[in-house]
């Protein structure tokens, strides 16, 4: 049967204002969270009983973080990369030098992957934790100012290679006792319908082929791809990886400690039930399609 790619857009979007709602209402202590995760896992099952007699319903609760502890070098380096005004020690990310004194930095991450294999969010939530909040200081005349925070940014990619343009996160308060101290931002961000339009219509054509199955995404990029390598130049239509940026005012002393980065995605889990049920087999990992151009 042939997947209708506008159903699971409208179910995707559906499932975007639930996670905005309950970001809302939830304080995201582990605790709480365990229990939202708890409950869209048995509701996701409760569902898996209600089948058309081809498609699969059900939905697609996705959670990701990255954080990268900056007194620890051997991570730090393996999770991110940083300006080369900066260095590493026990103390954290900064340089060493007058209270007063100034340099401009920046810290960026490694690719994180969100989704699942088969299947990549085209909206996500995001939050941002920078640890430690910026300290007072004291300039040469005697004046005493607290330095700006700094800015975070976030993109998104399908394959490692092709990437959108940096997206701004606005500022926001801490929502757990961990980040009290911390300098917090956080966005909601989506790829644009006109860019996901004709990768929506390539699946739709893609699930009306011969293959092993019709909703394995992973597949049809592959599939997309060698009927025009160039694809992804034109448009990016999912969020098969995101990586963070962070640029500020790195003042004497004031080391950035950790970066902390969350991802929620909720997706439509309507799909073709393959025709051997194998092909589920370690398929809830992140997306992992990696481009093989330049």
């Amino acid at each position: 049967m042939e997947e209708n790619f506008e159903d699971r857009k409208i179910e995707g979007k559906k499932m975007n204002e639930q996670i905005e709602t309950r970001i809302a209402r939830i304080n995201t202590n582990s605790c709480k969270f365990v229990k939202f995760v708890s409950f869209i896992f048995l509701s996701s099952i409760f569902l898996s009983f209600f089948f058309l007699p081809l498609l699969a319903q059900g939905v697609i609760m996705d959670f990701k973080q990255l954080r990268v502890e900056f007194t620890n070098s051997a991570e730090a380096t393996n999770k991110a990369t940083w300006a080369e005004s900066l260095t590493i020690t026990s103390e954290g990310l900064g340089w060493d030098g007058e209270s007063a004194g100034v340099r401009s930095g920046w810290i960026e991450t490694r690719p994180l992957a969100v989704g699942t294999s088969w299947r990549a969010p085209g909206t996500v939530s995001v939050r941002v934790a920078v640890q430690p909040a910026a300290r007072e200081i004291t300039s040469a005349n005697g004046q005493k100012s607290t330095p700006d925070a700094g800015d975070a940014y976030v993109r998104y990619s399908p394959d490692k290679q092709h990437w959108s343009s940096w997206q701004a996160l606005q500022r926001s308060q801490p929502t757990n006792r961990d980040d009290k101290s911390a300098r917090c931002y956080e966005a909601k961000v989506s790829v644009p319908e006109r860019d996901r339009a004709e990768y929506g219509r390539l699946l739709s054509e893609y699930s009306t082929l011969d293959v092993p199955w019709k909703s394995d995404e992973e597949a049809a990029v592959h599939w997309i791809l060698e009927r025009d390598p160039e694809f992804f130049s034109k448009q990016i239509p999912f969020m098969g990886y995101v990586e963070f940026l962070f640029e500020g005012s790195f003042y004497g002393g004031q080391r950035v400690r950790s970066f902390k980065a969350e991802v929620w995605a909720g997706m439509s889990g309507l799909h073709a039930i393959p025709r051997d049920q194998g092909v589920y087999t370690n398929r809830d990992s992140p997306w992992r399609f990696e481009g093989t151009g330049k």
